[in-house]
């Protein structure tokens, strides 16, 4: 087995299908970049230096690495796509169907505890460091943890913004 086998072996993601595709886990890594590198570029355009700011203005690494919001459409793109394999399988190569209970709780267990820990976690920071009073405050948590704060209050979630 060369050295090139070894590492993309060694770096391989078990998924639930058992298909790894590593064109899609490169673009994963190619979307999670951007966004980062997005994300570092903004908070160095408002926290950095006067000279970096002006520096910044006439950047054409500014302007490529401000265009890492659009990502998440890829993230999109990517996630279609692996969540349609199985149903595809099924009619392109006669497998069976899903089993759409399994398949479900898959995405629930999943996506929901890193989505409650994440809320949890910024919840605790805003009360400890941002000063929030629990009181006023937990009616928000509860409504982020159930999808429901753009519905019950009108705007983004108080906790995490990008958590719609």
């Amino acid at each position: 087995m060369s050295l090139t086998d070894k590492v993309i072996t060694r770096f391989s993601r078990i998924t639930s299908g058992g298909t790894f595709i590593p064109e899609i886990d490169g673009l994963r890594f190619f979307a999670i970049m951007s966004v980062v590198l997005y994300h570092l570029n903004e908070y160095l355009k408002i926290h950095g230096s006067e000279k970096f700011r002006q520096s910044t203005e006439t950047s054409m690494l500014n302007l490529a690495l401000s265009q890492g919001h659009f990502v998440v459409q890829l993230f999109f793109v990517i996630s279609g796509f692996i969540l349609a394999i199985p149903f595809a399988e099924h009619y392109m190569n006669k497998k069976g169907f899903p089993a759409l209970g399994k398949y479900y709780m898959r995405r629930l267990t999943r996506l929901e505890p890193p989505y409650i820990a994440n809320i949890t976690v910024l919840f605790v920071f805003l009360l400890i460091i941002g000063g929030e009073k629990f009181g006023d405050f937990f009616p928000h948590f509860l409504a982020s943890i159930v999808y429901l704060h753009n519905t019950v209050y009108g705007e983004a979630s108080a906790i995490n913004g990008v958590a719609w």
